[in-house]
C-alpha cells in the first residue's frame, strides 16, 4: 500500500509538471525514495551505542532525507539551492519529528539494557528511521505537486515559502497512517532480511 502511495505521488507530481511522456519517472522517483529509506534504516543501526545511538539515528535519518532531495531535484530537472534544500528537509523533519519522538526516546532508554534491549532499539528505532524517510519522500513529492499545480516554479520560492507549503502539505495529509504502513511495511523487510548489513 506504501508503494500505491508513493508511485501515486510521483504520478501526481508527473502531471502537476505536465511531464507524462516518462513512463518510468515515477518509479524512478519510488527507487529514489526506497533507496534512501533503506539506507537511512542500515545507518540507524548505530542506535546500540548506550544513550545515544538513538539521537546519531535521528541525525543520519535528516541526512539521507536532504541527500533523496537533491537525488530527485536532479532527475526531474530542478535547481534548488543546497541551503533551500537543507532548510526545506529540516523544516518537513521537524514536522514529521513528533510521529518519532516517543521511539527515539525510548530506543535511547532500552539501548542501556544490554542484549535484548539492544535488538529492541534497533527494532523500534529503525521502523521510526524508516518511516520518517519514506513519509518525507512522500511529502516531498505532495510539495512539489502543489507547487506546480499552482503555476509556480519551486526554483523561485524562497526557503520559508517553502517550508510553509510543507507544513500545509503535511497538515492535509494523513501522517498517522502512513507512519503506520511504513512501521509494519520496516518490520516485514526487516524479518526477510533486507536491513541486514551488506
Amino acid at each position: 500500500m506504501l508503494e500505491h502511495t508513493l508511485l501515486h505521488a510521483g504520478k501526481s507530481l508527473l502531471e502537476a509538471m505536465d511531464n507524462v511522456a516518462d513512463e518510468n519517472l515515477p518509479s524512478g522517483l519510488a527507487d529514489i525514495v526506497k533507496f534512501h529509506a533503506k539506507g537511512a534504516t542500515i545507518s540507524s543501526l548505530s542506535s546500540a551505542i548506550p544513550g545515544v545511538g538513538a539521537a546519531l539515528s535521528g541525525l543520519a535519518s535528516a541526512s539521507f532525507i536532504w541527500t533523496m532531495y537533491t537525488r530527485i531535484n536532479k532527475m526531474l530537472g530542478l535547481k534548488l539551492a543546497d541551503n533551500i534544500l537543507k532548510t526545506v528537509a529540516s523544516g518537513v523533519v521537524t514536522n514529521l519529528a513528533g510521529y518519532a519522538v516517543a521511539s527515539f526516546a525510548v530506543g535511547t532508554v532500552l539501548s542501556l539494557i544490554p542484549g535484548l534491549g539492544t535488538v529492541a532499539t534497533i527494532a523500534l528505532v529503525g521502523s521510526a528511521v524508516y518511516a520518517v524517510t519514506m513519509v518525507s519522500g512522500i511529502v516531498y513529492l505532495k510539495i512539489l505537486t502543489n507547487i506546480f499545480n499552482a503555476g509556480k516554479n519551486p526554483d523561485s520560492l524562497s526557503a520559508n515559502h517553502l517550508k510553509e507549503i510543507a507544513s500545509d502539505v503535511i497538515s492535509s495529509m494523513d501522517i498517522k497512517s502512513l507512519f503506520k504502513e511504513a512501521k509494519e511495511e520496516f518490520k516485514e523487510k526487516n524479518e526477510e532480511g533486507e536491513f541486514d548489513k551488506e
